[in-house]
């Protein structure tokens, strides 16, 4: 499709899912896969979870501060574009 200044493109696939922590099917798969003895294999630390309860102090200070040594910090800034009240074009 296409205008003027501008074109879309449109594409189409597939994703394949699992059920989200707060889906009931979710504990039956984590089940399974610790049961196959596999779950090592697959889970993940949930650095979100992390943040948040380093944050809130919900961590030992201790812990805090050696996962400290791993973090970086990152900078960003951003414009927001947005027309001024009252004025007409």
């Amino acid at each position: 499709m296409f205008g003027s200044n501008n074109k879309v493109k449109i594409s189409t696939s597939e994703k394949i899912s699992f059920p989200s922590k707060s889906d009931k099917k979710r504990n039956d798969l984590n089940n399974i896969i610790k049961d196959a003895s596999k779950w090592d294999e697959v889970s993940d630390l949930d650095i979100h979870v992390l943040l948040r309860k380093m944050k809130d102090k919900d961590l030992p200070h201790d812990l805090i501060e050696q996962t400290r040594t791993f973090q970086n910090v990152e900078k960003t800034e951003r414009v927001y574009l947005s027309k001024i009240k009252g004025r007409e074009e």
